[in-house]
């Protein structure tokens, strides 16, 4: 996933850390580590740690920089609770689709040394 994000992200708006990562382990200290590696997880602008459908539908918002009215319309409950549905259906079969994404090392993005903006 990672991969495809960056791939995706022309304005470099995020920063991608690996889990494999130290600073991970920081960030991501509340959710177990099974969840962790589980699951697709973000840190909001706010802090937030957003996971599965939600975090992907706010990737969508930040890296299409979507105008106001899809935010608000992606942040309604219905919205995300599809999103989150149809995330953990995918997920069942990520071993079958991940075929289909070019396997590369993991990548950490450093700007400005720092992690995040």
């Amino acid at each position: 996933m990672a991969v495809l994000v960056r791939a995706i992200d022309k304005h470099q708006r995020l920063n991608i850390i690996p889990l494999s990562d130290p600073i991970a382990d920081l960030v991501f200290s509340d959710l177990s580590l099974e969840f962790r590696w589980k699951t697709l997880h973000v840190l909001s602008c706010d802090n937030d740690i957003l996971s599965g459908g939600t975090a992907v539908l706010y990737l969508i918002q930040v890296v299409f920089n979507l105008n106001s009215s899809i935010k608000a319309l992606l942040a309604t409950k219905p919205i995300q609770s599809l999103a989150n549905c149809l995330y953990f259906k995918i997920s069942k079969y990520r071993s079958n689709l991940g075929r289909f994404v070019p396997n590369f090392a993991p990548v950490r993005i450093k700007r400005d040394e720092t992690y995040f903006n």
